[in-house]
């Protein structure tokens, strides 16, 4: 062979070479596409769901934790004595559990000595309206009161 022979032929082995590289590259891109693709498929789907919880959470009363305070009245079913919180009912038969008004846990003991004896009333109730008024009604004469009190105190 001469030398410009074995040059074409080693001319043709690196491009045979290139195009090898090349084949290999084209099939790794293609590969890397299919899997960005995917992914991306992945995140919009993820992307869906979230928003689906967070349609499905703010539609729900919210209580505690941020949010929207929800009131519930008790009836007591024994006595007919309709409390305007779950609170109230523990601060006024506290002594019923053997503890005192300022026992924070006296509705959660109440409730576990008596199950079926308190009834919560929605806040549509007309029950629970009327408690609450008079709830609103007792805090606003206390309130008065106070006010006079340190009114006569300030003019001392």
């Amino acid at each position: 062979m001469s030398k410009k022979e074995n040059n074409q032929v080693v001319q043709e082995q690196e491009q045979t070479k290139s195009k090898t590289k090349l084949e290999n590259l084209e099939e790794v891109v293609i590969n890397l596409l299919d899997v960005v693709t995917d992914m991306s498929k992945t995140i919009q789907k993820l992307e869906e769901e979230v928003n689906e919880l967070k349609k499905n959470t703010s539609s729900k009363p919210k209580g505690l934790f941020g949010g929207k305070r929800t009131r519930t009245a008790i009836k007591d079913t024994e006595t007919g004595v309709v409390y305007p919180s779950k609170a109230a009912t523990g601060r006024a038969l506290c002594e019923e559990v053997g503890t005192d008004e300022t026992d924070h846990f006296a509705w959660y003991k109440l409730i576990a000595k008596f199950p079926d004896r308190f009834e919560e009333l929605p806040e549509d109730s007309k029950e629970a309206q009327q408690a609450w008024e008079q709830q609103k009604k007792e805090l606003e004469e206390y309130v008065a009161q106070e006010n006079k009190k340190l009114q006569e105190e300030g003019g001392k």
